[in-house]
């Protein structure tokens, strides 16, 4: 999910509208967008509001279970504070701008 970023954007359904929803990075936080099927915009962004980070570390000898935990200290042991700004952002809590329903970006690709 992460690879979106650097290829072209994020794109989500809403679980509760199923409206297209297109997320871009903006420094370390992320907006959704509703959009049509040309990109057009339908809706005013939104700002995911981003989980706080985990106070984890990378351990060789036992990574963390979480994918989460995973996410975040894989990012630190690689010095990538933007990287783990956006695993924060995709652990967090969307609110679709259409219709008001509130998810975790990360469950929905």
């Amino acid at each position: 999910m992460l690879g979106c970023f650097f290829h072209s954007s994020l794109e989500i359904d809403c679980p509760g509208c199923g409206a297209y929803l297109c997320g871009d990075p903006d420094g370390d936080e992320i907006f959704l967008q509703a959009v049509d099927r040309h990109g057009k915009p339908l809706s005013d962004k939104v700002w995911i509001r981003a989980a706080a980070a985990p106070t984890v570390e990378w351990d060789d000898i036992r990574p963390p279970r979480d994918a989460f935990d995973w996410l975040v200290a894989l990012c630190r042991l690689a010095r990538q504070p933007r990287v783990t700004a956006w695993v924060c952002a995709l652990y967090g809590t969307g609110t679709c701008p259409v219709c008001g329903t509130d998810f975790v970006p990360m469950t929905q690709s």
